[in-house]
């Protein structure tokens, strides 16, 4: 029903929740890995509507492996991340600065979500290059205490945080308004 934009009913919403429960009883988070499979290809929930479910299972596999890889969301980050600064680059002048602003908050909004995944941040902060903000903050060392487990989970944090910081820092470099002099 959202794909027509009319809201769900509560029968729907119901058999919503016993369904998506059904699915995390087989898998746990079976539900959110095919509902963020379905967000990101629409094409594939009409596929599975349809009796053809190939498709979907392998979208809800891929999330899966998305969402227990830190690297793999890396990746996605940085292809998203490319895409926008391809769009805010090619808006150039003061005519298209209000379509500027809106990718660019976009950017910020994508920058600042590095914050609430550290691991994602960490592995970003590995690849600082094609994020174009080069690797003062991709330090390699990692603290420890005698586990090694609360001195990495601080460290990733403060990297994750150092990588959105750059990045966000980024967008007010370089702005190129299109006027000369």
């Amino acid at each position: 029903m959202t794909a027509q934009a009319v809201p769900a009913l509560e029968y729907q919403k119901a058999a919503l929740v016993r369904s998506g429960a059904a699915l995390d009883a087989l898998q746990p988070h079976a539900s959110r890995d095919l509902d963020a499979a379905f967000v990101g290809n629409p094409s594939v929930a009409g596929k599975a509507a349809n009796g053809r479910t190939r498709a979907a299972i392998q979208a809800m596999q891929l999330e899966s492996e998305l969402r227990t890889n830190p690297d793999l969301r890396a990746d996605r980050f940085v292809k998203a991340w490319r895409q926008l600064k391809a769009s805010r680059e090619s808006l150039k002048g003061w005519e298209n600065e209000d379509a500027r602003g809106k990718v660019e908050g976009r950017m910020k909004a994508l920058a600042t979500g590095i914050e609430k995944d550290p691991a994602m941040g960490a592995a970003l902060a590995r690849r600082a290059g094609d994020l174009g903000i080069g690797r003062q903050q991709a330090l390699q060392w990692t603290p420890g205490s005698k586990s090694g487990d609360i001195g990495r989970e601080l460290f990733a944090r403060k990297l994750a945080a150092s990588v959105s910081h750059h990045l966000v820092e980024s967008l007010g470099r370089g702005r190129n308004l299109g006027m000369s002099l």
